[in-house]
């Protein structure tokens, strides 16, 4: 039975979508997907700020 192949996603698709969750400090910005993760960078990173795009 052949397998089917992954859909290749390319750099230009990847940018060009709007991120959930934007988690941001002074130096840092991070593009999110849950709020699970959001919670773990809470902890490294107490005073920082986040965005949430439906």
């Amino acid at each position: 039975m052949p397998r089917k192949k992954k859909k290749r996603i390319s750099i230009e698709e990847i940018k060009s979508r709007a991120p959930k969750i934007i988690f941001y400090t002074d130096k840092l910005r991070i593009n999110l997907n849950s709020m699970n993760s959001l919670s773990f960078w809470f902890e490294k990173y107490p005073h920082g700020k986040y965005v949430v795009n439906d």
